[in-house]
């Protein structure tokens, strides 16, 4: 989208979003530390080893040319946030000698900013989505061989090797639940903010909500061609199950746009129709994995009762990340019920396909760049 605008109406509108974003994140500070806050100034510079970083003396955040000019929005606004919490510290929890101390920590906290992601850290932008997987992480590294083998021309041998995919994330989640230790929680965007959400957006959201143990919202983000802040979905729950979720997330959306083409070829379909089929197909998929879940009940009653269990801990996380949440339900629709049942049908046969690694995204993440 970015290259369709002259260079110097592509930067005017980055820095509008900057500001944008600047003033979204400020509102969630409480009232005290809100109206002791004012706008810095924004600029792009030509930066050679650094993303961004916060002037305090001239109250300016720079922010990298080929940070904003390459990566998505969604890694642009977490340096923004990063800096913020640079501007937090310093002019509202008395500064800091050390770069990214215990105050750091603390308007990291405030602005639900990673307190880590400074330096080289690699931030979960880069480490779960760019297709590497760590050779310790063995849930992946597992389901990744199962992947592989549900992409066979074989379909009974397809068939079983997703069931595995499902048994195997399910008992991971149990693991995890039966443990005593803390667990580590994370969140990700997906997709690309947006004005407006299509029914069937808000389908796949609770797809992975209901069976791969992530929690979905919906959140402000600017969205640079319409100048406006819009919504982007954003998943969180421990690293695994983000990853996994975020993969399943990027296959589904392939197989809606791939199947949708070959189902209107020679039809004369409008847009919404489109998504009266994903709705279907995401309905025929879920139907799979109900159906996975209802083994499951009726081998192991006991194993189930756990897999369905409240995550308490990732509860709290929620709840410490997004305080004034409130859940809202989406105006029905009609549909076309012969194009939602063709949908259905795909999504019945659709099964979950091919290596993590080889990845179906084409986002560009932060790859160890310097953050001020």
């Amino acid at each position: 989208m970015r290259s369709q605008y002259t260079h110097p109406e592509l930067e005017r509108r980055i820095l509008h979003g900057l500001i944008c974003e600047w003033k979204n994140a400020v509102a969630f500070l409480s009232s005290a530390l809100r109206t002791r806050l004012t706008l810095p100034g924004f600029e792009l510079r030509d930066f050679d080893k650094r993303w961004a970083e916060w002037n305090r003396e001239r109250r300016v955040m720079a922010f990298s040319r080929k940070l904003v000019m390459n990566y998505p929005w969604m890694t642009v606004r977490e340096v923004l946030l990063h800096e913020l919490a640079h501007q937090v510290t310093d002019e509202l929890l008395g500064g800091t000698d050390q770069p990214h101390g215990v105050r750091f920590q603390e308007a990291c906290r405030l602005l639900n900013a990673d307190h880590r992601a400074a330096g080289d850290y690699p931030s979960l932008y880069e480490t779960g989505n760019t297709g590497r997987l760590d050779e310790n992480d063995r849930i992946l590294l597992r389901v990744k061989k199962l992947l592989a083998l549900s992409a066979s021309s074989n379909r009974h041998e397809a068939e079983l090797a997703m069931t595995k995919v499902h048994e195997t994330i399910a008992r991971y989640h149990i693991d995890l639940l039966s443990g005593t230790r803390d667990r580590q929680y994370s969140s990700l965007c997906l997709g690309e903010p947006q004005l407006r959400q299509a029914a069937h957006e808000y389908a796949l959201s609770r797809l992975l909500q209901d069976f791969y143990f992530v929690e979905a919202v919906w959140i402000c983000a600017y969205v640079v061609d319409k100048e406006r802040m819009g919504r982007i979905l954003e998943i969180s729950g421990t690293t695994e199950n983000v990853k996994m979720a975020g993969y399943v997330y990027d296959f589904l959306k392939r197989v809606i746009k791939d199947q949708w083409q070959v189902f209107r070829k020679g039809r004369s379909l409008t847009s919404g129709r489109k998504v009266d089929f994903a709705l279907g197909l995401l309905s025929g998929f879920s139907e799979k994995l109900k159906t996975r879940d209802r083994e499951i009940e009726t081998e192991s009653p006991a194993t189930y009762a756990l897999m369905k269990r409240d995550d308490v801990q990732l509860a709290a996380y929620m709840k410490a990340r997004h305080p004034r949440l409130r859940k809202t339900s989406g105006s029905g629709r009609r549909i076309d019920e012969k194009v939602h049942r063709a949908g259905q049908a795909v999504g019945r046969n659709t099964i979950l396909s091919k290596p993590i690694e080889h990845g179906t995204t084409r986002r560009r993440f932060l790859l160890g760049g310097g953050i001020g």
